[in-house]
């Protein structure tokens, strides 16, 4: 999300690694296979500002997920 941002903010020219794949890769590799014996939960939302979004909520309110703020 951020990359073009830094690429125009960086004073010289820098070739940046994503590292995305790469962990996507390993977090596959550390959960393996799935073998049908993880227990199904309910999805939910979790906002980490510590202030209430109404707009978020509302939003949330429409997928019909649980919020935590």
């Amino acid at each position: 999300l951020l990359l073009d941002r830094l690429k125009r903010l960086a004073p010289w020219p820098v070739e940046w690694i994503d590292p995305a794949p790469a962990i996507a890769r390993r977090v596959d590799a550390l959960l393996g296979p799935d073998d049908g014996s993880l227990i199904p939960v309910e999805p939910r939302l979790i906002f980490t500002s510590g202030r209430r979004h109404l707009a978020a909520e509302a939003l949330v309110r429409s997928f019909g997920t649980p919020a935590i703020a």
